[in-house]
């Protein structure tokens, strides 16, 4: 399901005020422009990998089980 930024802002600012009483001083378009592209790139890298009975857990275990072992900081 894709929701308009329009929504997507409205719905942050709102948020925003009720959970913490405070005015973000981002433009909450731009927010919603970034969650929304936050989200289709989660999308696009778990298409295909994560089924729709997974839990969330399993996206980062996924990512783990696809990572180049050339980034692994540990292994320096």
């Amino acid at each position: 399901m894709t929701v308009s930024s329009d929504r997507l802002a409205g719905a942050l600012q709102t948020a925003g005020m009720a959970l913490h009483e405070v005015a973000s001083r981002t433009n909450p378009g731009q927010v919603a422009l970034e969650v929304q592209r936050l989200n289709d790139a989660v999308r696009r890298a778990a298409a295909g990998r994560v089924g729709p009975f997974a839990q969330p857990a399993d996206f980062a275990a996924m990512l783990l089980a696809h990572a180049d072992p050339c980034n692994d900081a540990q292994a320096r």
